[in-house]
């Protein structure tokens, strides 16, 4: 099951505590606790052992870009769901084209930089997995564009996915939010 955290909990009128009630409140107003029940009743698995995948957005090139989803608020989130028992989390990306250009900017630096820890401030760790390697194998229908292509074995193990949104715009589509996860 994947899902998709969208709030707008940052901002200039915001501090970290402020920002992780928000969160905390638009998770709970979302479903998401009674969601990750159904699906660890579903799988007949107990919350520790429930594979969670959060993907956020590391489009960016230094701490603080607006444009990437704040790592702060994806650590609020890896601890809240470990205070409910969700200990197999990772945070999942790729990286895209536009990181070509840079040397030595693989998706572990990309995330360092972007100020991911791999350690929460409730000191609960989590990895940073790169979903373009360790590629499964996938029956998509012959008529799918994604017929013949893989995806991150991560991804497809995962028993729930959470999309988590950026507020950003595009040229093209206007407010993006998560479209482009």
């Amino acid at each position: 099951m994947t899902v998709t955290v969208c709030a707008v909990v940052s901002g200039p009128h915001h501090d970290r505590a402020d920002a992780r009630a928000l969160l905390a409140r638009a998770v709970a107003q979302a479903g998401l606790w009674e969601r990750l029940e159904v699906v660890a009743g579903g799988v007949d698995k107990a919350p520790a052992a429930l594979r969670v995948l959060v993907l956020p957005e590391l489009l960016c090139f230094e701490a603080g870009a607006g444009a990437g989803t704040d790592p702060a608020l994806v650590e609020d989130l890896v601890d809240l769901l470990g205070e409910r028992g969700y200990d197999d989390v990772a945070v999942g990306a790729t990286l895209g084209a536009e990181h070509t250009w840079l040397q030595n900017r693989d998706l572990a630096t990309t995330a360092s930089v972007a100020g991911y820890r791999g350690v929460t401030d409730g000191r609960r760790p989590y990895a940073i997995v790169d979903l373009s390697e360790d590629v499964a194998a996938v029956a998509f229908p012959a008529a799918s564009a994604l017929h013949g292509s893989g995806l991150g074995r991560r991804w497809v193990e995962a028993d729930f996915r959470i999309s988590f949104a950026k507020n950003r715009t595009h040229e093209e589509h206007g407010y993006a939010l998560c479209v482009h996860n």
